[in-house]
């Protein structure tokens, strides 16, 4: 184990850390859990492997995976989790509480394990807590977004004490080569990455999007004919939901929207939809509904760099990327054009004044833009429903090279 006493924060005092529940308004400490085995004695040998979750994007992501390597394994995983990634895992899985002092001391209640699988969180901490406590353990670590892992990649090339993952699972290849391009000075890096799709897609192979859209459309009072936008945000001021709104009353076409806010914003449906009266945007209240429903019932998807429009994108919906750095809080090291915007799978707004003709066009069946969008969403995001299962092999692959086989 790692002897530096490294904390993530910055912070010395590890008993002090904690983590942020999206949505709720208090604070709780880091839990390990461990996963009760799904399958019987077995003649395998029992390996350990350590998930990291923090956030939601992370624990949708590596639940696939972590669902395989527990119902076909006889190995002990256990996972280290705040945040409503907690939540996530105690409602899909059977667990055990395992109990630490201070927030951040989970290696006093951990074997060693023989690979730490993560994927990183929108605020960083606990992988890198596991990367350098268990400094000579391979980690496996899955990008949930293209881009997403380059923040914490760049702190394991340059903290001491922490070291590269032995395998870094990106969704495409565009995905690769927007990470290979981040660190032109870390040849390393290609080396270990493989191309495996992001597990958290992996069901949307399964759906039958037509039938849960008529479904979702029913419960909102909507019929087939009529037009949707949904709006999949992220953090926004009062300001900045104006000045959108004053696009939207721009479009030509006559549309409903669905809003769904961020899971970590605390700002009431009820005062977002005060916003739309006042602005006069026609709107729909989706709350009993789950964000896929809604996505699946959308015309359009509009989105700023979130997850949420690769989902639309694999589920056939034409997608806006708003991302325009004078109207949103657009993160500074964020690469635009975005890849599925450079792949023509998605429609880049990095004006905000695009808008409304861009969703004119995608709502014409006749219109270039939207042929040229669907085309491109059929050849760039097709989706075989196995990525969780390709990152389940690179797994196995590292316990194959330490010995840890059958």
């Amino acid at each position: 184990m790692n002897e530096l006493g490294f904390s993530p924060s910055g912070d010395p005092d590890l008993a002090s850390r904690i983590g942020y529940i999206e949505d709720r308004e208090y604070l709780f400490r880091t839990r390990v859990l461990e996963l009760q085995k799904q399958i019987g004695e077995s003649d395998q040998p029992e390996r350990n492997i350590l998930a990291i979750s923090r956030d939601p994007g992370s624990a949708t992501c590596l639940f696939p995976v972590i669902t395989i390597l527990r119902e076909n394994t006889n190995d002990k995983l256990s996972v280290v989790t705040d945040g409503r990634a907690e939540d996530i895992i105690r409602k899909s899985f059977d667990v055990e509480d395992k109990e630490i002092e201070g927030s951040l001391g989970a290696d006093a209640v951990l074997a060693e394990p023989d690979v730490i699988l993560a994927a990183a969180a929108e605020e960083k901490g606990l992988e890198t807590y596991a990367n350098a406590t268990f400094n000579e353990v391979p980690m496996v670590l899955v990008e949930d977004y293209p881009g997403a892992t380059h923040i914490f990649l760049r702190a394991c090339l340059d903290r001491p004490g922490l070291h590269l993952p032995a395998k870094i699972c990106v969704m495409d290849a565009t995905a690769k080569q927007l990470m290979i391009s981040a660190f032109p000075d870390s040849p390393e890096i290609e080396s270990r990455i493989e191309v495996t799709g992001q597990p958290a897609f992996d069901r949307i192979a399964q759906e039958n999007v037509e039938a849960i859209s008529k479904d979702a459309r029913d419960k909102l009072g909507l019929t087939s004919e009529d037009k949707v936008v949904a709006f999949m945000s992220t953090f926004v001021t009062r300001q900045q939901i104006e000045t959108i709104c004053a696009q939207l009353k721009r479009v030509s076409t006559d549309f409903t929207l669905a809003f769904r806010k961020h899971p970590r914003d605390n700002t009431s449906y009820e005062e977002y939809f005060q916003i739309f009266k006042d602005n006069g945007i026609k709107y729909v209240d989706s709350r009993e509904l789950k964000t896929d429903q809604v996505s699946a019932a959308a015309d359009i998807v509009i989105t700023t760099w979130s997850t949420a429009g690769l989902e639309a994108i694999y589920r056939g919906k034409p997608t806006i990327h708003l991302v325009d750095r004078d109207v949103l809080d657009v993160p500074p090291e964020l690469e635009l054009p975005l890849p599925a915007v450079k792949l023509g799978a998605s429609v880049g707004a990095e004006n905000i004044g695009e808008l409304p003709g861009d969703i004119d066009q995608l709502f014409d069946l006749n219109s270039h833009l939207l042929q040229s969008v669907n085309a491109n969403m059929k050849s760039h995001y097709p989706n075989d429903g196995k990525n969780a299962q390709r990152v389940a092999m690179v797994i196995a692959e590292i316990l194959k090279i330490k010995g840890k086989v059958d």
